[in-house]
């Protein structure tokens, strides 16, 4: 498990290892809140690819791949991500400091605004009541 440098050649060799293997393939966020970093990793049991920032920028890039996957795994491994996109940032770039709070208050948002039991009832069947 080695973690890739470049955005660029982590979001191109995720999308081929999925769509290499899109039945095994698992793409994972975590997010240390005290250290204020943001891993992204994306496996399929025989390799490994990680992504480690603590960047706010790269919570927006975050998002469009998060939008890439939802792609490939709604539409099939063949589909066409050349439309995808994020929200882009225009605005000038804020200091690292005010950018590791945007991207706290960022994750944290996405930590709180699902509770867990809710996340829970989402995978449950209802036929097996």
């Amino acid at each position: 498990m080695v973690y890739i440098a470049s955005w660029d050649e982590f979001v191109e060799r995720s999308v081929q290892l999925f769509r290499a293997n899109p039945q095994t393939s698992r793409y994972v966020m975590k997010y240390r809140h005290c250290d204020g970093k943001l891993v992204l990793k994306v496996t399929d049991n025989r390799e490994c690819l990680k992504f480690k920032t603590d960047q706010a920028q790269d919570a927006k890039k975050m998002e469009k791949l998060n939008n890439i996957f939802f792609t490939l795994m709604a539409r099939g491994p063949d589909a066409d991500i050349s439309e995808v996109s994020g929200k882009e940032q225009v605005e000038p770039q804020p200091s690292k400091k005010v950018q590791q709070f945007h991207l706290r208050k960022f994750l944290g948002y996405l930590d709180s605004s699902l509770p867990y039991h809710s996340m829970l009832s989402c995978f449950q069947d209802t036929n097996m009541q």
